[in-house]
């Protein structure tokens, strides 16, 4: 599974090679992705105080996702964090799931996960979900083309086996609202997710809400567990480093 195994640095050059092909590149996005890596990225610093600065005067500024810098933030993602989470299920995870045979990978970010998960579960549907006219949705598409699987702007009047999310529901203000209405519509039987409410990036808040009232990223995570309780299913044990990414089933 080439995409999986390559390093970050040799993958990145494949990546801003597909982004070229579909949007307009800055000609240091390259030298600031490895700087974002090493965690001393000057851009993508700038544009986590930019939404940082927005929470605070109480407007979330969701124009940060169509920075191109922002890619940057998407790559760090996939090669620190996303790529090990895919290893992980595909080791120790996959084998254990009996039936997926429709996958839903929310907030797909560039394509590289749902194209990871197209090959880990090659006899199921796998679509990936994000933001329709944006250029994430556009590199995603073309990838998906290329190695068989869909993207679309929804998971309405979707039914999906497996659903995989990877650092995306930190960025909902009402993540639990948001998890209900997936469980609701998509009923699946399996779910792998790794969230990091605690943790500041672009894009996650400093504080969540639901039913009216503010709570902490910790507090949001237990309330997270106890949703997926609720409505019946039960966590697994993986033998995953840290239990990232959580396995969950009914």
């Amino acid at each position: 599974m080439t995409v999986l195994n390559e390093s970050a640095i040799n993958g990145l050059d494949k990546f801003i090679g597909l982004l070229e092909g579909h949007c307009a590149v800055p000609e240091d996005l390259k030298s600031e992705t490895v700087r974002h890596l090493k965690g001393e990225g000057q851009k993508t610093h700038e544009l986590e105080n930019r939404w940082y600065a927005s929470l605070a005067e109480g407007e979330p500024d969701y124009s940060v996702y169509e920075e191109p810098y922002y890619f940057a933030d998407i790559w760090a993602c996939w090669a620190l964090y996303s790529r090990k989470y895919l290893l992980e299920i595909q080791r120790k995870i996959a084998p254990n799931i009996k039936r997926a045979e429709a996958v839903l990978d929310l907030g797909c970010g560039f394509g590289y996960t749902t194209r990871a998960l197209a090959e880990i579960f090659p006899d199921a549907v796998v679509t990936g979900t994000n933001i329709e006219n944006t250029e994430q949705f556009r590199v995603a598409s073309a990838l998906g083309k290329d190695y068989g699987f869909q993207i679309s702007e929804t998971y309405a009047g979707t039914d999906a086996d497996l659903l995989f999310a990877s650092e995306y529901f930190e960025h909902f203000l009402e993540p639990l609202k948001h998890l209900i209405e997936i469980l609701k519509e998509t009923k699946p039987k399996y779910i792998l997710f790794a969230n990091t409410f605690s943790s500041p990036a672009i894009g996650h808040f400093t504080e969540y809400r639901h039913d009216g009232r503010a709570f902490t990223g910790k507090q949001i995570s237990r309330m997270f567990a106890q949703t997926l309780k609720f409505y019946g299913f039960a966590p697994q044990k993986t033998g995953c480093w840290n239990n990232k990414p959580a396995y969950w089933k009914r």
